[in-house]
């Protein structure tokens, strides 16, 4: 089957089959979106000391996806370059825009400096890491997600997400379950509905 491109609300992905699971489309998220994507351009050659970026590390590269706005590259352990532009002998710089992301920027910016001096990285900024309880909670509004698209009860899906047990035939209007369920299914919706680029961001 041929490669097949295309542009959603807020990135790219280019996937050879569109049956793939989602484990293994490719996704090039726009770096406004993702702060820890690094965007890289032309330093005045005055900055002797400033890192070229090397055929090698291209070559090295997981994925990469051209586009009207430069080159994407995907790096092991996750690092996303936007180059803007590249000559060959041409001194690079991090394009850090301040706004509102700009120390996770700075933080993402620090990742790719570790990687490419064949550092440690360590982990993800804190804002970006998935603790157990988020990840369970996640898991919840997915469920609850996929009740609410199937049109079942908030009854039905509570039961599926915290068990038969949970929901008591009398008094199921006050029950807390009851409202935990409402909640999760709010929230699912609200991420479903663009609300997924903000958790990108870890807000």
């Amino acid at each position: 089957m041929p490669r097949r491109k295309s542009r959603g609300i807020g990135g790219w992905f280019v996937a050879p089959d569109p049956t793939l699971p989602a484990s293994r489309v490719t996704v090039f998220w726009h770096p406004e979106i993702v702060p820890t994507a690094v965007v890289l351009g032309h330093m005045p050659k005055s900055f002797v000391g400033a890192r070229l970026l090397s055929t090698e590390l291209l070559a090295g590269a997981v994925a990469h996806h051209q586009s009207h706005d430069g080159l994407h590259i995907l790096l092991p352990g996750g690092h996303h370059i936007w180059l803007l532009e590249h000559s060959a002998g041409q001194p690079m710089a991090a394009v850090i825009p301040l706004d509102d992301d700009f120390l996770l920027r700075v933080a993402g910016a620090l990742r790719l400096r570790h990687h490419l001096n064949g550092e440690p990285v360590g982990p993800m900024p804190r804002p970006l890491q998935l603790t157990p309880r988020h990840r369970k909670r996640l898991i919840q509004m997915l469920h609850a997600l996929d009740g609410r698209l199937s049109e079942a009860s908030y009854r039905e899906i509570a039961s599926v997400i915290f068990g038969p047990d949970a929901v008591r035939e009398i008094g199921w209007k006050t029950l807390p379950v009851r409202a935990q369920t409402i909640r999760l299914v709010k929230d699912a919706v609200g991420m479903m509905n663009r609300g997924y680029l903000q958790f990108l961001r870890g807000r």
